[in-house]
């Protein structure tokens, strides 16, 4: 209570405090290259002769308070002239910025690479456009990762088609995955998630390391995933997306945008996939790829006056998948089928309402509010045990902003809300739960010209299952030059396991399920830093980023597959649990159109399992990463190839004897190699591409594969390919906006 009348006192005196401050300025930053204007990420903006500024956000917008001192506006970004705007209190700038001219300026070459490290985020970040999501099929956004480091995407197991992401050597559970800064792919959603968001829905993705900001809850335990879907007012009028590959697979795309006036506008994005052909690459008898059909329908709507925005939009998905033996048929009852299969339906109905208010009194002062409804249902069986889950969720925030006598000084608070009631049945387990979490936060940043940046944040949330959880998240970025940026970030997360669905691999073994205690919430803190230096060579901008850091578990659920090869065996820990990855990478133009990327990650990530404190399971300990995109000087072709090494990842030692031995206690060394070609015309584009060109394939994905109904049966153990080479094609055509035309 005492913590409540505190939260609203603070509220209601920063109210009153910007009441009589002046109105903000808007404006948005763009930069003339030879594709035409495109945004400027990152770009400086502030009042001439002060150290009051402000940045542009990835789209290139900016908001600042009137200075009383001064009417002038200096826009700086590298490699371009700096340019002095007069200004009018509540004017909205269009600022177009051109190459600098001067000798003695460094000018940077029009390209604009698709993964881009930030400078002047407080938080270690990388930003992937569509530019990047081109560069391979990307038909959704699992596979919008392929040509990026930071993230590792593989398969879950070996029959249900399910895909994970690791980050920091840790698991995708552990890095929370938000949709336009709403917490959306989580708990049972969580299985399928990626793939169920479609590659031409997005906009951009930033990943940031570390924990993140408070604002959006306590569940970013190692980073953040903020997914930015098209929008409305901002995608193009019609956009069509077909792709087809050589295994079977189709998918049909389309994207619908409306502009009714300036103040309101629609998009509706549709897409349809279907995998329908039986494939069976290393003849284990089992279906490589399981077969699957997808609807997938959006539509979103964007409405703004006078300094409000509201946004809102409806989703509704049907997914069915069917995996197992090749010869399995599911329209046979199990009673009369002797194959061993899975068959699953997904069903997912959602919405989110986010409404803004920019008050016109105040110093860069604004309130926002985000609503989300969902209701996620899978209901099928893995060989013969029935599972069912449903997740009925909603998630309510409320944030207030604002600056401090000026734009040095930023604060945010709020409150937030959340109710998840899951209910999931496996066999003979029954696992119910409803999470009700009522919370708030403050966070504030101080700023010190563009060099220094301290973002301290602090939530309390409370869970009625588990009690309190207290968040507390530091972050401080230092730029001693304008290219070059230090940082550092630590804090505390907090996650509630979802075992199931979380696991989809322990569900397509004949191992036993066994929770062998009350599982608590997961609890971490994670400590680190990074450092982001840029220069140019020959007008060609290059940048070198490393970045190394560690969590340490508190407590986690630990599933256990080393103690006995006939159980899956879930714990609390009990011991030790760390993680500490080590990245660097290196991006530049070393030629007019060609980009090269290489990266190296080390990953030593270990947990105490049964009293020994042994390597994780699966995570290769070195990793390297590289790829070459060359674009002719004409835009008319694109060429991209990525290469992905894997090091050795530590298998289950439970398999260490017998004819069930897996090839050796690790996994091998291997390679794979992806490669696309894109024409270019001026609506449309054609690609050609392969994935694992190399045709590495795991020797045995599925042990006892000839025996699925036997106790030897277990399909969990993945670490590599398990199917061959794939080859695809696909076809874009595009109708932009008449404002988009124009740029």
């Amino acid at each position: 209570m005492i913590f409540k009348k505190i939260t609203y006192s603070l509220i209601w005196l920063l109210l009153g405090c910007t009441l009589a401050q002046a109105q903000p300025i808007k404006g948005r930053v763009w930069e003339t290259t030879a594709d035409g204007k495109v945004p400027v990420y990152s770009a400086n903006v502030f009042w001439l002769n002060t150290t009051v500024g402000t940045t542009t956000d990835a789209e290139g917008f900016f908001t600042i308070a009137e200075h009383p001192e001064q009417n002038q506006l200096v826009i700086s970004y590298i490699g371009t002239s700096n340019d002095t705007i007069d200004t009018k209190p509540g004017e909205v700038l269009e600022v177009v910025l051109s190459k600098a001219k001067s000798l003695d300026v460094a000018t940077v070459e029009a390209t604009k690479s698709g993964t881009s490290y930030s400078l002047s985020g407080t938080v270690n970040s990388i930003t992937l456009s569509e530019k990047e999501f081109k560069k391979a099929a990307c038909c959704n956004l699992s596979e919008s990762f392929e040509t990026n480091a930071a993230v590792d995407v593989n398969f879950a197991d070996g029959v249900t088609g399910a895909k994970t992401i690791r980050m920091l050597g840790l698991d995708g559970i552990y890095t929370q995955l938000m949709i336009e800064n709403i917490p959306s792919i989580r708990g049972l959603g969580r299985t399928y998630g990626m793939a169920h968001l479609p590659g031409t829905w997005l906009q951009s993705v930033q990943i940031s390391k570390g924990v993140g900001s408070v604002v959006n809850g306590y569940e970013a335990m190692v980073g953040q995933i903020n997914i930015e879907l098209k929008k409305p007012d901002e995608t193009d009028r019609l956009h069509v997306n077909l792709y087809a590959n050589h295994m079977g697979r189709s998918e049909v795309n389309v994207n619908l945008a409306n502009q009714f006036n300036k103040k309101l506008s629609t998009l509706l994005m549709v897409h349809g996939s279907a995998f329908r052909t039986r494939t069976d690459m290393n003849h284990d008898g089992f279906l490589d790829i399981p077969l699957n059909q997808q609807v997938n329908v959006m539509n979103r709507w964007a409405y703004y006056n006078k300094g409000w925005e509201v946004q809102g939009a409806v989703r509704g998905l049907y997914e069915g998948r069917t995996g197992g033996q090749n010869n399995f048929d599911p329209k046979l009852s199990r009673s009369e089928q002797p194959y061993y299969g899975m068959d699953l339906t997904t069903q997912r109905y959602e919405g989110f309402l986010k409404t803004g208010r920019m008050f016109e009194k105040g110093i860069n002062s604004s309130m926002g509010w985000i609503n989300e409804v969902a209701h996620h249902s899978m209901e099928g069986f893995f060989g013969n045990h029935d599972y069912k889950g449903v997740n009925t969720h909603y998630y309510s925030n409320l944030i207030f902003q604002t600056n401090i006598n000026n734009t040095n000084h930023q604060l945010k608070t709020g409150a937030s809300f959340l109710l998840d009631d899951y209910r999931e049945q496996y066999s003979n387990i029954d696992l119910q739960r409803r999470e009700i979490v009522p919370g708030a936060f403050a966070e504030y940043q101080y700023s010190f010209l563009t060099s220094l940046t301290v973002l301290a944040g602090m939530r309390v949330d409370y869970h009625n299952l588990y009690g309190v959880f207290a968040t507390p998240r530091l972050h401080v970025r230092y730029s001693p030059k304008e290219m070059t940026t230090f940082r550092v970030s630590a804090g505390r997360g907090y996650r509630v396991a979802s075992i199931f669905a979380e696991n989809t691999n322990v569900l397509v073994s004949s191992r036993q399920i066994i929770v062998a205690e009350t599982l608590q919430p997961e609890e971490s803190w994670t400590f680190g830093g990074s450092f982001t230096q840029k220069w140019l060579y020959k007008n060609r901008e290059f940048s070198f980023n490393a970045d190394f850091y560690r969590t340490e578990f508190a407590n986690q659920v630990v599933l256990d597959l080393d103690e006995d090869r006939f159980s899956s065996i879930f714990y609390n820990l009990d011991g030790r649990s760390y993680a500490n990855s080590l990245q660097i990478e290196l991006i530049g133009e070393v030629v007019k159109g060609l980009e090269l990327r290489a990266a190296y990650k080390f990953n030593d990530v270990k947990t105490t399992y049964n009293g020994k404190l042994e390597g994780r399971l699966f995570v290769p300990r070195h990793a390297g990463h590289f790829n070459a995109g060359y674009t002719t000087r004409n835009k008319r072709w694109m060429f991209d190839v990525t290469a992905q090494l894997n090091g050795r990842a530590r298998l289950p030692s439970s398999y260490s004897q017998g004819e069930l031995s897996l090839d050796s206690e690790y996994s091998p060394v291997f390679v794979v190699l992806n490669a696309q070609i894109t024409r270019i015309w001026k609506q449309w584009e054609v690609y050609v591409g392969g994935e694992n060109l190399t045709g590495y394939k795991q020797h045995n994905p599925i042990i006892a594969a000839d025996r699925p109904f036997s106790t030897d049966f277990d399909a969990s153990s993945i670490w590599g390919p398990i199917f061959g080479q794939m080859a695809y094609v696909g076809v874009r055509f595009t109708l932009p906006s008449k404002r988009n035309a124009g740029q």
